[in-house]
Formats: C-alpha cells, sequence, structure tokens
C-alpha cells in the first residue's frame, strides 16, 4: 500500500495570526497615545487661563481701588503687589485671588517687556525684601507693554499673554515652530 502523503497546509496556523494581532494593537495604541502626546497640552493651558484670570482680577482692583497693581514674577511662579500710597511703597496683596502661585516643576515663564527680554530669577527672593514688580497695572485698569510666555519642559508649544487694543488680555497658542523663537 502506499502510504497517504500530508501535504502541509499553506494557510496561517492560530498562534501566528494572534501575534500579529497583537503587534497591530500594539502599533494602534502607540499612534492614539502618541496623538494624545502631541496635542494640546491641558496643564499648560489651565495655568496660562489662571494667570490671565487673575491679572484681569488685579486689573479690576486696580479701577475700583484707583491705584496701580503689579505683579512680580519669578521663572516658576509669580505674586502680585499693590502700591501703598501712604508708605510709598509696593506691598504683597492680601486679597485670596492674588496670592503668590508657583508653577508645576516643568512649567516655566518667560517676560519681554516693550519686546526686551528680561531676565526671571530661578528661585523666589526672601519675602522680607520686597522688589519691584516688572509687570505694572495702572489705577486705570491699563496693563505696561508686556509679553508673557509660558513653556513647559522641551515641549515646543507655548501660551502666550499679552494687552489687547481694549484694555483686556489676549491669550495664544502658536504653532509649534513658532513658539521656539
Amino acid at each position: 500500500m502506499i502510504a497517504a502523503r500530508r501535504t502541509p497546509s499553506r494557510g496561517f496556523t492560530l498562534v501566528e495570526m494572534l501575534v500579529v494581532i497583537t503587534i497591530i494593537g500594539l502599533m494602534f495604541g502607540a499612534i492614539v497615545l502618541s496623538i494624545g502626546l502631541l496635542g494640546r497640552d491641558h496643564l499648560l493651558a489651565d495655568e496660562a487661563q489662571r494667570l490671565q484670570q487673575r491679572l484681569t482680577v488685579a486689573r479690576d482692583r486696580a479701577e475700583l481701588e484707583a491705584r496701580p497693581y503689579g505683579m512680580r514674577l519669578e521663572a516658576r511662579s509669580y505674586r502680585f503687589f499693590v502700591w501703598d500710597v501712604r508708605r510709598s511703597i509696593w506691598v504683597a496683596s492680601n486679597d485670596e485671588a492674588l496670592q503668590t502661585h508657583t508653577l508645576p516643576a516643568d512649567i516655566e515663564l518667560r517676560l519681554s517687556l516693550d519686546g526686551r527680554r528680561v531676565v526671571l530669577d530661578a528661585r523666589p527672593k526672601d519675602s522680607t525684601v520686597t522688589a519691584a514688580p516688572q509687570l505694572g497695572i495702572e489705577a486705570d485698569g491699563e496693563f505696561n507693554n508686556f509679553e508673557l510666555r509660558m513653556t513647559r519642559g522641551t515641549d515646543p508649544h507655548a501660551e502666550i499673554l499679552r494687552p489687547d487694543a481694549d484694555g483686556g488680555l489676549q491669550r495664544e497658542s502658536p504653532a509649534a515652530d513658532e513658539a521656539r523663537t
């Protein structure tokens, strides 16, 4: 008798199919995560919005109280001051909405006044020594000419705050290539 020869099948085994499906799933997951990571940075946007709201509160207070307010910035924090007319000095604001705020560890501030970059201190100074604020808000609610750029780590995206023509604040999130300039 002639022995029946079995020819190997030409299809894929179940194990091979599972390996391919697993690889495709991992690739799909990596793509979804990378899109999420490269998308908008919500922490950066939230911090920029918080700063914009606090500057708006300071502007409103300056108009209501008819006296200047100011903001002192360090590389990773900021605090608000009010002009004490009696003593002719800047004093820290005691308003709860304008207390010192420390930014998350990887968020940094860059300030330009009238187109010139201001070097911000890396750490807050001793609270007993009051340095003049870099950013001013006049008693009529007008800001001095500034551009405040908020960045996160090595991410090229930035949030930018600057005064607008109407006396308010304008916030931008420029494209990655603009953020590097």
